[in-house]
């Protein structure tokens, strides 16, 4: 399988000699690079991998790597799998192979420029035990989108819609594999209708919520092929403190 930058046909150096990243500190032992303006990795993908439990799994899809932040985050908390990164913009693939060059993660995080719809077993040697995704939750032509098209195309259905994302993860897993997701708590009712269209049922559902006294704006689903019908409803997440400081369940998702 050909490197990504290969694949991307992208340039050794054109990410320095144009200023446009800088570094950020996510924990005091992974160190993260992303555009200063634009797409930036949110909250939502801290939390995703930190509700990812691995257990005897060794292959895994991270399906819109981006900056590879979720990959990274779960090469250095699962030392034994292998993880490879699918991002269909060039540029963020570019961008997610340098930070796994800077981590050291090359035996561990493989990313590839690809374009999901299109992806199958045969792309990426067999199938997979489990994959994750924080896939773009805004519909294309219910917003206005902005200038940014690499920030629109990760916030925003222009190169896969849920369907996609679902119908590939489908694909790529063993029987009995497991889909992680975190998603808008709106599209609920789709997300579950979706799943179980592609043969994934849900098994474990947490909400999460910006506070105690909020309503619930993401759920961290977990969804297994050809599972049987249960579902396990979990305690609630709650991001923020009353004097706005993240909870104590959250500060802990940013240590590894």
């Amino acid at each position: 399988m050909k490197n990504v930058k290969q694949r991307c046909g992208l340039q050794k150096d054109s990410v320095e000699e144009n200023r446009i990243f800088s570094k950020s500190l996510l924990t005091d032992s992974l160190l993260i690079k992303q555009p200063e303006k634009g797409y930036r990795y949110s909250i939502d993908a801290v939390i995703l991998a930190w509700h990812v439990n691995v257990l005897g799994h060794k292959r895994v899809v991270d399906l819109g790597t981006g900056c590879g932040i979720i990959a990274l985050i779960l090469a250095r908390r699962f030392p034994h799998i292998h993880i490879m990164g699918i991002e269909i913009q060039k540029s963020l693939a570019y961008l997610a192979q340098c930070n796994v060059l800077k981590n050291q993660m090359t035996k561990q995080v493989q990313i590839i420029c690809d374009d999901l719809k299109n992806l199958y077993t045969k792309d990426i040697g067999g199938p997979v035990d489990m994959v994750v995704a924080n896939p773009p939750f805004g519909k294309a032509g219910c917003t206005r989108l902005g200038s940014d098209k690499s920030k629109c195309g990760a916030t925003h259905e222009i190169f896969a819609t849920l369907s996609d994302v679902i119908e590939c993860s489908a694909r790529l897993l063993n029987i009995s594999g497991t889909l992680m997701m975190i998603y808008p708590a709106q599209r609920l009712v789709e997300l579950f209708h979706t799943l179980r269209k592609a043969g994934l049922e849900p098994k474990r559902l947490r909400t999460v919520h910006p506070h105690v006294f909020a309503d619930a704006n993401r759920v961290i689903v977990r969804a297994v092929k050809h599972g049987r019908q249960e579902l396990v409803i979990e305690p609630p997440l709650y991001v923020h403190q009353a004097n706005g400081a993240y909870t104590t369940e959250v500060e802990a998702m940013f240590r590894l």
